[in-house]
């Protein structure tokens, strides 16, 4: 008993300390929780239909009808956790509301902590107020939905993943998290695949980055072997996903023959699909890439977007855009600018010759088959993104020394998730929803470097014509 008291009272004075050291980003944090816990459960009492989706998905894998329990481009964890849980408490409904609350909770508090590693204190609490004010992160946190647990984990995982100083534990650590995401989600691949090009280009210490490497790709299939093998013992495939369906279903650019072979050939993987028609696809991508998916992060047409201003187009580009030049520290080089200018043309012209190829097979961009932000009408309309993203992203690329190193994780795997999801029109701005993160760091060195400094200078301006 005597050795019991005083642990006890270090778990208090833990506790304590901690509260004390953190009271506004808590009280945030706090506010964010009742807020939204009393119009979940008090205004908004709708069980959305993918919520209805999944838990029955999940009755039917408990009543061993598994014929019946293939999900589209997800795999069975959150059906069986809203029927596990749905059962204990008696209540799917609320479980599921609550499970959505628990996790936007989570979100709210851990953004503090992740900028904290970064750029301190001030810089983090702005980043938290804005991802607490996200209108998108309260639909999520109200509804009964199964996103928000998967991001709530690999958002969590972005808190090791910016410290100082990277140590096995912290590998350990995320690679449960990120396997338990993608238990629940597929997309958690996609961040360890970031993860791992992050840290072959930090630095020349191949077989230190391979063993960092090798140990959190290795706790992640530990993690999710779970869901791999039920996967192989249903579906005889350890990642059942139909992407077939979705390229059939939303794809921009299609044509008749391509679609009867796409439906032939469903079933033999990515790569296959992608090869039956390489321009079709790379026509579709580059649309993905810099029209479509751009539009769902920052309002260029789209009203559904992750923006920090979602109904004011363009604005929440604009304040990331100039987040991240203050961030990278531009370079003053002319052959830099002359190397981004090439690449920049060398880009455009790329996209514009496989337009050209893809549209000599007869594709067509009709609401037949999808019906998107915009119809085809010339690469300017289309492709506008390219003039600004490839830039930005060479300049980031060209000045990755620059970049604190704790921050430059983020950036890559940012780059990785826009340009692997890219492969489809993202349908859901909150498939995104992951870099709400990096977006609302970028947008607090906005708010707390750049714009007192432009109020300053533009006050010096108005006083010296008086």
């Amino acid at each position: 008993m005597n050795n019991f008291k005083p642990s006890s009272k270090n778990n208090s004075s833990v506790f304590n300390y901690f509260f004390q050291g953190n009271k506004l980003p808590i009280i945030i944090t706090a506010i964010f929780f009742f807020s939204i816990f009393y119009v979940a459960f008090v205004h908004h009492m709708i069980w959305n239909q993918d919520g209805i989706y999944y838990y029955l998905h999940g009755k039917e894998f408990f009543d061993g009808n598994l014929d019946n329990v293939q999900i589209l481009g997800a795999p069975l964890g959150m059906p069986i956790i809203y029927v596990t849980l749905g059962d204990l408490f008696g209540s799917p409904f609320e479980v599921a509301k609550s499970l959505s609350l628990i996790s936007g909770t989570v979100i709210v508090l851990i953004s503090y902590f992740i900028a904290k590693n970064i750029f301190g204190a001030k810089v983090a609490i702005i980043t938290q107020i804005i991802v607490a004010v996200s209108t998108k992160l309260h639909f999520l946190s109200i509804s009964a939905l199964n996103e928000l647990m998967p991001i709530a984990l690999i958002i969590s995982s972005f808190y090791f993943l910016t410290k100082n100083e990277l140590k096995n534990s912290d590998f350990v650590i995320m690679g449960i998290l990120l396997g338990l995401s993608f238990m629940l989600r597929y997309q958690a691949i996609l961040i360890i695949l970031g993860i791992v090009i992050f840290l072959f280009i930090r630095n020349r210490k191949i077989r230190h980055n391979a063993i960092k490497s090798g140990i959190l790709i290795l706790v992640f299939l530990t993690t999710a072997s779970p869901i791999l093998i039920l996967n192989s013992m249903i579906y005889d495939n350890p990642m059942e996903s139909d992407t077939s369906y979705y390229m059939l279903t939303i794809f921009q650019f299609q044509n008749p023959e391509w679609r009867e072979s796409i439906g032939e050939i469903r079933e033999e993987g990515l790569i296959s699909l992608i090869l039956e028609d390489p321009y079709l696809f790379a026509q579709n991508y580059f649309y993905n890439l810099f029209s479509h998916n751009p539009s769902r992060l920052f309002n260029f047409g789209m009203l559904d977007n992750i923006s920090i201003f979602p109904p004011i187009p363009v604005l929440g580009f604009i304040t990331v855009a100039l987040g991240f030049l203050y961030t990278i520290k531009i370079s003053k080089d002319k052959k830099t600018w002359i190397t981004i200018s090439a690449f920049t043309l060398l880009t455009i012209l790329l996209v514009f010759f496989v337009s050209e190829l893809a549209n000599g097979t007869n594709t067509v961009s009709s609401s037949e088959y999808i019906s998107p932000i915009a119809k085809s009408s010339g690469i300017a309309t289309q492709y506008y993104f390219v003039l600004v993203f490839v830039p930005l992203l060479l300049l980031g690329i060209f000045s990755v020394k620059k970049i604190q190193k704790n921050l430059l994780p983020l950036f890559v795997v940012s780059i990785i998730l826009f340009f692997s999801l890219s492969i489809l029109p993202v349908y859901r701005s909150y498939n995104f929803f992951v870099l709400l993160i990096p977006f609302s760091i970028l947008n607090s060195i906005f708010i707390y470097e750049i714009l007192p400094k432009f109020v300053y200078r533009l006050k010096n301006l108005q006083d010296g014509r008086k």
